[in-house]
């Protein structure tokens, strides 16, 4: 069973010199621990992605240089066990989500594929005293919450390209 679902928008665009083949993008996300943190989980995830085989169907992209894809939706979940398990914690009944995941994509003559990677926290932002407008954890006791009251935070160490 679902608990916590998101929907991400992704623009892509070639800021290189080459044409991109096999574009693909694979976020996901987990309520993070402190035996799980999100540069092991990226490392893993990203690592384990580049070395998949390449998509007989063809979802993948082709994108050339200076060009952006249309906007590209993808919904990832974390489920009630992986939240169940991330609860309580020291500081009470909340989670504190992490989205990671990588652009997997190569090109014309590159001896493999390369990947742009990223980190972001999943934060609600407060509507009460005494910090109205902060970003803070998720409590799930809380129910469903707007996309409105919702941040993501870009947590810079983790971002990478290579």
């Amino acid at each position: 069973m679902m608990l916590a679902r998101v929907t991400l928008e992704f623009r892509l665009r070639n800021t290189g010199h080459s044409p991109a083949q096999h574009v693909l993008v694979s976020p996901v996300i987990f309520p993070e621990t402190s035996s799980r943190s999100a540069d092991l989980e990226l490392r893993t995830h990203c690592d384990r992605f580049r070395n998949r085989s390449l998509d007989p169907v063809g979802y993948e992209y082709s994108l050339f240089p200076g060009d952006t894809l249309p906007p590209h939706a993808i919904t990832i979940a974390i489920d009630r066990e992986e939240i169940d398990k991330a609860l309580p914690n020291l500081f009470g009944r909340f989670i504190s989500p992490a989205i990671c995941g990588c652009i997997d994509y190569d090109y014309q003559g590159s001896a493999g594929r390369h990947q742009t990677r990223f980190i972001f926290k999943l934060e609600r932002i407060s509507s009460s005293p005494p910090n109205p407008g902060a970003h803070v954890v998720i409590e799930p006791a809380l129910g469903s919450i707007p996309a409105s009251q919702l941040a993501l935070t870009v947590w810079v160490a983790g971002s990478q390209a290579d």
